[in-house]
């Protein structure tokens, strides 16, 4: 669960905690090397474990000896990892077919993405104050609150290990931290921003990292 927090710096380290990204735990990214193949498996050394098992059919043209990045899917019996551009491309898939029925908000899309922007890490739509803002997938709310500076009353829903999406400048939250959500759920109303804009900034984060939300929405 996310802590309240008081800057945006703060905010982006309690995204990255949200994920679990801790050494060997599900949701990290690390570094690896193929050391066997046979079956449907091939096996790779990370962080000094050689029994990563990873699926086969994510090599393509990899072997073994070649270096390859990987996230850690599970840590029971055995450590079970994913190529993290397959990963990449199944989540991307799954909230593309989660939101093709909708976005979070009906609206223009006001402030577009820039990644090297600290206050454009999402897009802004803009709409009428006490809009219903909806659940762009279905997951588990891990933050409900107003604590975080920036982004007014805000709330965060996980989507899986890696994927979070995040909604601010609600006028009032409907859900609580804790909470299951499904996709095309009512979660908010709509509120403004520090300018007096009736808007949602949407923000999505992969592995704690800001995605632009257009890639993932239906196309406008």
């Amino acid at each position: 669960m996310i802590e309240e927090s008081d800057n945006i710096n703060e905010f982006e380290q309690a995204l990255r905690e949200s994920l679990d990204v801790e050494e060997v735990k599900p949701g990290d990214v690390i570094e690896g090397t193929i050391v066997a193949v046979h079956g449907d498996v091939a096996l790779v050394d990370v962080s000094g474990k050689s029994e990563a098992v990873l699926d086969r059919s994510e090599l393509d043209d990899l072997g073994t000896g070649d270096p390859v990045e990987v996230v850690v899917i599970s840590t029971g019996e055995e450590l079970r990892v994913s190529r993290r551009m397959a990963l990449e491309a199944k989540l991307k898939e799954k909230l593309n077919e989660a939101v093709a029925s909708g976005e979070p908000v009906e609206g223009k899309v006001i402030s577009n993405f820039r990644p090297n922007d600290p206050a454009r890490k999402g897009i802004d739509i803009g709409g009428k104050e006490g809009q219903a803002i909806i659940a762009s997938a279905g997951g588990e709310v891990v933050y409900s609150g107003s604590g975080l500076i920036g982004y007014g009353e805000l709330i965060i829903i996980k989507h899986s290990e890696s994927l979070l999406s995040a909604y601010a400048h609600n006028r009032k939250r409907l859900v609580s931290e804790g909470q299951k959500v499904t996709a095309g759920e009512r979660i908010a109303e709509m509120g403004r921003n520090d300018r007096n804009q009736a808007m949602l900034h949407f923000e999505i984060r992969l592995n704690g990292n800001p995605q632009d939300p257009l890639q993932y929405l239906p196309r406008r």
